[in-house]
């Protein structure tokens, strides 16, 4: 059974009760040669550092790495890159996962065989949204590595945190870029496509991700939108994928980052 490690970042706004439950989801997965690397990125909260500690004292395959200062999540996952892949070295996956989302006890186990059976270096899946009004039961995403590629310009082709990457990606110096502005997760999908990775999503609910009536907020404002558009323009260049209605929708994205919170809202209810 080949090692997985697990990539997951946390600060001090995150809950402790969601990372708890988090931290369980992994514990408790039947796929069993798993380490979990948190990286605390800047101080934490009390009771957030005393989650961390009861699972470190329960569970010996947990390694904590802290850095003074916040970051970001781009910095912080390379770190954590940087550190296994120095310190490890029979590390053939690298696993994401938020603080606050719940695996499905399956998940790594689901696929890890599938990455095999479809020799992918860079495997994802769909999730169940929860906590706010505008979840979705089911989120999909594109499954084969062609029709990722071709939605790629127009929708983000991964769910973040259930992607799994073969460690030979890492190890041929593929790294979050860290120029971007909340679009690191974007970013890395065009440099994955660039050179040429294998890439899939196996079509099931793997993971039961978080959202709050706020989450919107974190995905608006013009810095964002002119960052996302700037990638995706970049991207449809070199790919030479000019249509109109690529072009078009990269248009309408730019105001779409502008509009009030319940319009928002709505759109991400009926209109993903």
């Amino acid at each position: 059974m080949e090692k997985v490690c697990i990539l997951m970042s946390v600060y001090g706004k995150d809950c402790p009760e969601s990372l708890h439950k988090a931290l369980c989801s992994l514990e408790e997965q039947t796929y069993k040669n798993i380490d979990i690397y948190i990286y605390k990125d800047g101080e934490v909260s009390k009771e957030l550092d005393d989650t961390i500690n009861i699972h470190l004292m329960n569970n010996k395959r947990i390694f904590v790495i802290h850095n003074a200062s916040n970051k970001g999540l781009a910095i912080s996952l390379n770190n954590l890159i940087d550190y296994i892949l120095l310190h490890v070295a029979d590390v053939k996956y690298f696993a994401r996962m938020d603080s606050d989302d719940i695996c499905r006890l399956d998940r790594i186990e689901r696929q890890i065989k599938y990455m095999s059976d479809f020799n992918l270096h860079v495997c994802g899946s769909f999730c169940k949204e929860f906590g706010a009004s505008y979840a979705l039961n089911e989120k999909k995403v594109p499954i084969q590595h062609s029709d990722i590629i071709n939605a790629a310009i127009t929708h983000c082709p991964f769910i973040h945190p259930t992607v799994i990457f073969e460690a030979s990606v890492f190890k041929q110096g593929v790294r979050y870029p860290t120029d971007t502005v909340f679009t690191e997760d974007m970013a890395l999908w065009f440099l994955l496509i660039e050179r040429k990775y294998k890439l899939g999503n196996i079509p099931e609910v793997l993971l039961d991700y978080r959202l709050n009536e706020n989450t919107v907020k974190r995905r608006l404002g013009l810095n964002k939108g002119i960052s996302e558009f700037k990638l995706r323009l970049n991207y449809m260049i070199k790919t030479r994928e000019y249509s109109l209605r690529n072009f078009s929708f990269l248009l309408l994205r730019l105001p779409f980052h502008i509009l009030p919170v319940s319009l928002v809202k709505l759109l991400y209810k009926y209109a993903r």
